[in-house]
């Protein structure tokens, strides 16, 4: 389950990020940095059973 939002994110976060440089709007690539950080952060924990 990890995994998959993972890559959710991951792909999220280069696709948006590259659409946001490639328009010439670099500031939200630097804000999905940050939104990035907030989502992957709780999955560092480790899982309760």
């Amino acid at each position: 389950m990890r995994r998959t939002v993972l890559t959710g994110l991951l792909a999220w976060f280069f696709l948006d990020s590259a659409g946001s440089i490639a328009s010439g709007n670099p500031s939200n690539a630097g804000f999905n940095v940050l939104v990035l950080l907030l989502a992957v952060g709780p999955l560092w924990r480790p899982a309760r059973d």
